[in-house]
């Protein structure tokens, strides 16, 4: 009576590793009976056998089911081989225990019950707090206080925030302002580097001096120029620093401004002084030309534009090529001419390039080079050949 109650209490209350047990155990010693039945009826020495087996499996799967319940009887809290928690092992105890069919043991072990629950969720509780605590200590170690911050830090972020506070208010209600002396003062090496760091100015980038853009306001401003997914990125130092970023796919081609008006006695006299931006940038201030005319003599520059107009100085020029590899297009009588063929006006273009100090001899040399090779490559007959050479020598092309 007492095995029969305890196999109920198992099948109701036991987890899943003891049911499977108990019932094996039963299934075998149905099967094993059933073995001795046919052994008698039948008279066969296979079932006897059967049997055999039969016995010795359901002897084996009780003896594993009682090693089970005592692993569950005798483990206390902390040390729980079977895997389960301390109130699935409460709820085993009360289940297992031979005397559980009274009211006063039942209430005895749910009080026990409860009290490991409490005691459980004050450990949980309480290891929570730890590690709070201890992941406060860890974020207080990790980051410095604000006074023991480097001091280029914490300006740059200072600018940052204060660019990003004053942003909208800055591209709105101001335009943006060629750069001061006083504020030009300021760019030191260290501010430099900051402020290259803060637009992510890349490594391969190059130093022009932007003459104009109207269209974008832009008035004899140094700039960085550098390629970056398939986009051109200038950052104009200006009053405050300014990034303007073109697809590639909208620059056609580098086109040129010839004879433009100057007056170098005022032009870009912020770059004439001593500070270093000024030695920086002062290699790129334009070359300037004098002509006569009417007998008084007139001084004039040559640029180099893309895009919505933005012209370039002609000792940036260079840069301007190797960071975008547009090609160099003019439009004057020469190259719109239908007397002269391809090849001269490629020559032409290149002496252009050559007198604007944009490449040098060597450079020159090479573009003349490739564009004979090109022209002996040709379909062209002998004679527009010799014609070509001879008008190239002769306008020193």
């Amino acid at each position: 009576m007492v095995l029969m109650k305890r196999i109920i209490n198992t099948l109701k209350y036991g987890n899943t590793k003891v049911k499977s047990i108990l019932i094996l155990t039963i299934l075998a010693g149905l099967l094993t009976i059933g073995f001795i039945f046919s052994a008698i009826a039948f008279g066969k020495l296979i079932f006897f056998f059967g049997a055999v087996i039969g016995a010795f499996i359901t002897i084996s799967l009780a003896q594993t089911f009682g090693i089970n319940e005592e692993v569950i009887d005798s483990g206390d809290m902390g040390k729980n081989e079977s895997g389960l928690d301390e109130d699935e092992d409460g709820v085993l105890d009360m289940v297992m225990d031979d005397n559980q069919d009274t009211a006063h043991t039942k209430k005895k072990k749910e009080k026990k019950i409860k009290e490991k629950k409490t005691k459980k969720e004050k450990v949980k509780k309480s290891n929570k707090k730890n590690k709070e605590v201890k992941e406060e200590q860890v974020d207080e170690e990790e980051q410095p206080d604000e006074e023991e911050q480097p001091d280029e830090e914490k300006q740059l972020d200072e600018e940052k925030q204060e660019d990003t506070e004053q942003n909208k208010e800055t591209k709105e209600n101001k335009k943006p302002t060629p750069i001061t002396f006083e504020v030009l003062k300021t760019y030191n090496k260290k501010k430099i580097k900051r402020t290259k760091h803060k637009y992510r100015v890349k490594k391969e980038h190059r130093m022009v001096m932007i003459d104009r853009c109207e269209k974008l306001s832009i008035y004899q401003t140094p700039a960085y120029i550098w390629e970056y997914d398939n986009k051109l990125n200038m950052l104009l130092i200006e009053e405050e620093p300014r990034l303007i970023t073109l697809p590639m796919f909208n620059l056609k081609e580098v086109t040129y401004l010839k004879k433009v008006s100057a007056t170098p006695e005022i032009e870009y006299s912020l770059f004439k002084g001593n500070t270093l931006m000024a030695e920086l940038f002062k290699p790129y201030i334009p070359d300037y030309l004098n002509s006569s005319v009417e007998g008084a003599s007139v001084a004039y520059k040559n640029l180099y534009g893309i895009g919505p107009g933005i012209y370039f100085t002609n000792t940036s020029a260079k840069n301007l090529f190797e960071v975008t590899g547009l090609k160099f297009y003019v439009e004057d009588k020469v190259t719109t001419s239908n007397k002269v063929n391809y090849f001269f006006k490629e020559a032409y273009k290149s002496n252009i390039l050559l007198r604007d100090n944009v490449i040098d001899a060597n450079g020159y040399a090479d573009r003349i080079s490739n564009i004979l090779e090109d022209m002996a490559k040709s379909t062209i007959s002998s004679n527009e050949f010799k014609d070509t050479l001879n008008l190239m020598i002769k306008n020193k092309a």
